[in-house]
């Protein structure tokens, strides 16, 4: 992945690796980049870093086939496309999977080759459903997080390491 700035000027590079296929990047910078290959979405930090990666390749729940979109929710709610499975994976804001979204079929709320998800400005989920020619809408109440012991708002980077480079440890965004 290549970075540029708001005037088209080349910054840096993230090495990602596999095979890219879905992007989001969140408030504070963190890029999430989803791999059909490795079955993966990958966090970044603003700068580049690696940060955590959310599920492994596989058929099962929590893995995935072959990743596609990837949305993040306010709250750090991560919901992953697989394409193959026609389900969304969801994971929490420190990668633990939390359940699947969709799964194949032509009926409502059912997918049939979804390719990309985003969010929109009241927290709906959208997800293209490309077989069934239409765009799924998901509704649901907000995710509460479990306890994060040593991170607050628990989005999986340390409530030190968020103070030390300016973050408020008690917000996921």
């Amino acid at each position: 992945v290549k970075v540029y700035d708001a005037a088209g000027a080349f910054r840096r590079a993230v090495p990602t690796g596999g095979n890219l296929t879905g992007i989001t990047v969140r408030a504070r910078g963190e890029l999430y980049v989803s791999d059909s290959v490795g079955g993966r979405v990958t966090v970044y930090s603003a700068a580049g870093a690696f940060l955590r990666a959310c599920g492994v390749y596989g058929d099962n729940p929590g893995e995935l086939t072959q990743a596609a979109g990837v949305a993040v929710r306010g709250d750090g709610v991560i919901f992953v496309v697989d394409a193959f499975q026609s389900r969304l994976n969801v994971y929490s804001p420190a990668c633990q999977f939390l359940g699947n979204l969709g799964g194949y079929g032509a009926g409502s709320g059912m997918l049939n080759i979804p390719v990309d998800a985003a969010i929109d400005a009241s927290g709906r989920l959208m997800v293209t459903n490309f077989e069934n020619g239409r765009l799924e809408v998901f509704q649901f109440p907000a995710f509460v997080p479990t306890a994060c012991p040593g991170d607050a708002d628990c989005d999986g980077m340390p409530d030190w390491w968020e103070v030390a480079h300016g973050f408020n440890p008690n917000d996921p965004s």
